[in-house]
This record gives structure tokens, C-alpha cells and sequence, in this order.
């Protein structure tokens, strides 16, 4: 049983209004209307507890500056100084480099869907993260993928999806697939190395582990796990817009004699001939 230290007693008092909230969601009948209120309760959490450098976002698109496209995320955390490519009433396009967390939320994780997830995920993190400034920091942009998590209110059973995540883990390389799962309703997945001690980022040598816990600590974990990683975040290259530009040269106007045309070549917007 999970010490309470006064925050764990709020994030159970906030889950059993989430717990209480979805159930009542079920009264719509709309599907898609279901699961935007399903995702929407947590994104109002989220909002309320993420670190203020970062902004939770509603469902949207990532794009690489050469054009790839992840599929629909269901809620984004991005750099709160990003501006989005494109945005609409509810729904918006971010540059890959500025996301730092996606979350899939499902009202009933199920193998079927942990399939669906595991794949999304590592299309996700595939995608090229080459637009930013110059920068002398540690990280580069292909060591720092977004983080993505699952969050589910109901699920198969721990073993059936720790069965499902350690097959889905060993058909790829340890940079592939989820960061962890969070089931609110049963407890949460994630990596773990038992040489270094290293819990919640997954390595080369990281088994996956379950968490049996209350739903509060399902809360917890997956708050400490987001906040850690967006505390780094001013260590990181800043993003370079001018990498999404790519329009060739246009017409020149007035008469430069003197001007190699060799030289035109470099003056293209975005870096780009």
C-alpha cells in the first residue's frame, strides 16, 4: 500500500472523480463524443499538474520538416512556446521537435489495442527530429524521442498485457514502441534495470515491470514520469522554424551585374536549393 504523504490522499480523491466521471460518460451514446470526454477528463488533470515550461494539448497531428506525419495523438504535451503549424477548434498540427509527451487514452485497454499503441508509438518516435537552432547541449534530436503512454480506465488483466507488452518489446530495439502503460482501475507497466537501478526510462538491458496500485498512485507515477522529463527541457537545442520553409527561389527583380549567379544557390529560404 502506497504511503500517504498528503499529495498520494489528493491524486486518490482526484482519480475516484476521473473513476466516477467515465463511468458516467457512458451515457453517451456517440462514440466519438465518448471518447473526446474521456479524453478530455485527462486532460484537465494534466493541465492542472504538468510543469508550467509545458502545455497540454487536445488531439493533433506531429509533422517532420521533410513532411512525415505521426497519426491522431490523443493528447500532446509541447513546449508551451510553440506555435503550432496549424490549428483549428480542436484539433492541431506541431512540429515533432517541439511534442515532449503523447498519450493514447483508451476507455478499455485490451491486447488488440495495446497492438495498435505499441505500433502508433514507434511510427511516432521514427519520425526525423532535425529542426532546431545550434546548440552545445548534451542531447541531440535523435537520443530524445517523445515520451508515449498509454492511459487506459479499464483493461485486460495485468498478467494478459505484461504476456502482450514483453512479446510486442522483444520484436523491436529498446528506442521502439511505449514508455509504460497506466491502467487507473488496476496499476501501471514500465522499464526498468536492475544493474543500474534505472526505473521509469527504458535501456538496452530494461525488463519491463508491473505496478498492482491504487489508482491515485497510477496518477503519481505517470505525473513524476512527464515531469521529469519536461524538467530537462531547457537543456535541450531550441527549435529552428526556418527548417520547415521550403520554397526555392523566386523571381529576382532589378539588375545585379556584379552578382555571381553561383552565389543565388545559398539564397534559399529554410537552407534549402
Amino acid at each position: 500500500m502506497a504511503t500517504d504523504n498528503g499529495l498520494h490522499r489528493i491524486l486518490e480523491e482526484i482519480a475516484n472523480k476521473m473513476e466516477s466521471d467515465f463511468r458516467g460518460s457512458g451515457i453517451v451514446e456517440h462514440r466519438g463524443s465518448k471518447g473526446t470526454l474521456r479524453e478530455d477528463l485527462l486532460r484537465n488533470f494534466l493541465e492542472d499538474y504538468v510543469l508550467r515550461s509545458a502545455a497540454v494539448s487536445g488531439s493533433g497531428e506531429l509533422i517532420s520538416s521533410s513532411g512525415q506525419r505521426s497519426g491522431q495523438c490523443d493528447v500532446m504535451i509541447i513546449d508551451a512556446i510553440t506555435p503550432p503549424l496549424w490549428k483549428g477548434d480542436s484539433y492541431r498540427i506541431v512540429p515533432i521537435e517541439c511534442c515532449e509527451v503523447v498519450i493514447e487514452v483508451k476507455s478499455n485497454l485490451t491486447v488488440a489495442e495495446l497492438e495498435k499503441s505499441w505500433a502508433a508509438a514507434t511510427r511516432l518516435k521514427s519520425l526525423p527530429r532535425t529542426a532546431y537552432l545550434p546548440s552545445k547541449s548534451l542531447y541531440t534530436s535523435d537520443a530524445m524521442p517523445p515520451q508515449v503512454h498509454v492511459f487506459a480506465y479499464e483493461s485486460a488483466s495485468m498478467d494478459t498485457l505484461g504476456a502482450a507488452a514483453s512479446r510486442l518489446s522483444s520484436e523491436g530495439d529498446y528506442t521502439a514502441g511505449l514508455d509504460s502503460l497506466c491502467i487507473l482501475d488496476r496499476g501501471f507497466f514500465t522499464w526498468g534495470d536492475l544493474v543500474t537501478g534505472n526505473i521509469g526510462k527504458r535501456g538496452p538491458n530494461s525488463q519491463l515491470m508491473a505496478y498492482t496500485s491504487t489508482s491515485g498512485s497510477v496518477l503519481l507515477f505517470l505525473l513524476s514520469y512527464i515531469n521529469k522529463r519536461l524538467a530537462d527541457m531547457d537543456l535541450r537545442p531550441r527549435f529552428d522554424m526556418d527548417k520547415y520553409v521550403q520554397e526555392s527561389l523566386g523571381t529576382l527583380y532589378g539588375i545585379w551585374p556584379d552578382f555571381p549567379p553561383e552565389s543565388l544557390q545559398k539564397a534559399v529560404l529554410g537552407g534549402r536549393q
